[in-house]
């Protein structure tokens, strides 16, 4: 039989220590993805429309949302943990765990700071087009980031409109 009170302190050690190695891994791939998704409206003289307060609330909701995403290692611990110190859990599914969780983080930092980026210089985008479109749909479809489906879509519903 289990022992939980030790299973559970051993588990929150083993995940807890790590956390702020996980966050900190995921800022330089958060930071690369925002930098590249601003660089060519920077450079064009692009206004942001965010702000720097802004952007770094978003950033916090972003790490929250992180440390959330982090907190269901806890799940995999107590399906897949044993106290046994034979386990293939202890011996090495924690750590193929945590490694395929931060590689998978990682991607989605590129990813969540890719969006800030492009959310400071289109929000003023989405407005202006919302003024002069009678359409809201469209003036949506605008505001979102991305290349092809969001142009297609904003395409059809102009022609689906025009009609």
């Amino acid at each position: 039989m289990r022992d939980f009170a030790t299973f559970r302190t051993s588990a929150i050690r083993y995940w807890e220590r790590r956390r702020l190695v996980y966050n900190l891994l995921l800022v330089p791939p958060a930071l690369f993805g925002y930098f590249t998704a601003t660089e060519l409206s920077v450079a064009v003289g692009d206004h942001s429309y965010v702000g720097i307060l802004g952007i770094g609330l978003l950033f916090l909701v972003a790490a929250i949302g992180a440390n959330v995403c982090y907190s269901t290692c806890y799940s995999l611990e107590f399906v897949f943990g044993s106290d046994e110190a034979s386990s293939a859990w202890l011996r090495f599914g924690r750590r193929v765990a945590l490694i395929a969780g931060i590689i998978f983080a990682m991607m989605l930092a590129v990813v969540g700071g890719r969006n800030i980026g492009l959310l400071e210089y289109q929000m003023h985008r989405a407005s202006v087009d919302s003024s002069n479109t009678a359409n809201p749909a469209v003036a949506l479809f605008h505001w979102l980031p991305g290349t092809g489906a969001a142009e297609s879509l904003i395409g059809i519903i102009q022609r689906q409109s025009a009609r």
